[in-house]
């Protein structure tokens, strides 16, 4: 009897599957203290007509797996484990019904219109909102305004109660005069006929409180869809140049 092993090739008429080295394309850091990876994969684009065309790319960042548990949201990105892209978005907290006086209860609540962070042009920073003049500043106040308007058809149902409003989303105006529109969903200066970019992102939220948005008698009555994340989807410059993300 012969016995014969087969082993495959690292190479063949159909291709090459050797270790290769880190395309140049794109830049990587690793070590530190912290003793992570990190990848950035950088997305060609078309040049703009007017104004200068976005720099996209898809970024990797292995601290982001790291403390993962069964007891922890382990849900992958669009992109992949590691990876993600996004760029930009607001964000509003909520809060367990358990925790807001409906003892059993699993759903989210309202917890005041004032738990937003801002995540835009690589800084994250909270949303305050003055309760003399209700307008918003970046916590860490570098001169930009932020807007929270309403009227969107973005999914939004905001309720009818309280400091809630149907079709919420956010304009921030840098100092330049550059607008960044996010969770519109539709062009800011069209009818709503434009593909809506689905960039507001909702989930049920129950006001069990008076003067609460959605917020009736029964507590089962009491929920509407809240946007919970706006996500960046139109930039407009000083000149009028709209980009599209």
């Amino acid at each position: 009897m012969t016995v014969m092993a087969v082993t495959a090739a690292s190479s063949g008429p159909t291709g090459d599957y050797t270790a290769t080295s880190l395309s140049p394309s794109g830049s990587w850091m690793a070590g530190g203290s912290s003793g992570s990876f990190s990848w950035a994969y950088p997305i060609t684009v078309p040049a703009a007509v007017g104004g200068n065309a976005p720099a996209v790319s898809l970024d990797y960042s292995s601290s982001s797996q790291d403390g993962r548990t069964s007891a922890a949201n382990g849900q992958a990105s669009w992109v992949g484990d590691g990876w993600d892209y996004s760029p930009g978005y607001v964000e509003r907290s909520y809060k367990p019904c358990a925790k807001d006086g409906t003892a059993g209860s699993g759903d989210l609540c309202w917890a005041g219109q004032d738990v937003v962070s801002l995540s835009l042009g690589g800084i994250s920073t909270s949303l305050v909102r003055d309760s003399v003049s209700g307008t918003w500043r970046l916590a860490n106040d570098d001169g930009s305004t932020a807007e929270l308007l309403s009227g969107a058809a973005n999914g939004d149902e905001g309720g009818t109660g309280g400091a809630g409003q149907a079709g919420e989303y956010w304009k921030i105006t840098t100092r330049d005069g550059t607008a960044f529109y996010l969770g519109r969903n539709h062009l800011p200066t069209g009818d709503g006929t434009d593909p809506a970019t689905n960039s507001a992102w909702t989930v049920p939220v129950f006001g069990n409180d008076a003067n609460e948005p959605c917020h009736q008698a029964a507590f089962n009555d009491s929920s509407c869809l809240q946007a919970w994340r706006w996500n960046l989807d139109y930039v407009v410059d000083p000149h009028g140049n709209l980009t599209t993300y």
